[in-house]
């Protein structure tokens, strides 16, 4: 479990220091110190609730565990993004609206599943049919707002603005 939480927390941060160097527009070292201090935030208190989550379900806190699937969630997720904008770049293929939607959703999805795996006594399948009821509400969401844009569409063709 260290060796995972080590090479999440690296790899993760190599990666915010390299979109921190990509986007920096004139003080680089205040960029990236702003988003590291950001990201340990967000990730000491996301370890913090799981912690004590698992410490108050099972009796222990368990924080290299929660740490090592949130820093390995939260990675694979910068990486397959990365690797969806490069693929759409090299092979120029358009990239849908709600790209970073659906992989935010099933890294929240396998996240989920993850730390009710080991923080609670629920059983694999348990927390997998969980994970997929989180997936589920984010696609009804998604479709929600498809429609009142269509709507808006349609509205708009039924009742032009009077430009006068």
């Amino acid at each position: 479990m260290h060796w995972l939480c080590l090479v999440g927390a690296l790899v993760g941060g190599l990666q915010l220091v390299y979109s921190s160097w990509l986007s920096a527009l004139r003080d680089l070292a205040l960029s990236i110190v702003t988003l590291l201090m950001t990201a340990a935030s967000i990730t000491a208190i996301w370890v913090a609730i799981w912690g004590l989550l698992s410490r108050t379900m099972q009796g222990e806190w368990r924080w290299l565990r929660h740490c090592a699937i949130f820093l390995g969630v939260s990675t694979t997720f910068v990486v397959l993004r990365g690797i969806l904008e490069m693929s759409a770049f090299a092979f120029v293929l358009p990239l849908p609206n709600n790209r970073y939607t659906w992989i935010g959703a099933l890294a929240l999805a396998c996240g989920l599943c993850l730390h009710l795996i080991h923080a609670s006594s629920l059983a694999a399948g348990r927390a997998a049919s969980s994970g997929r009821r989180v997936n589920r509400g984010l696609e009804g969401e998604i479709e929600r707002q498809r429609f009142f844009v269509r709507e808006r569409q349609h509205l708009a063709q039924v009742y032009p603005a009077n430009p006068g």
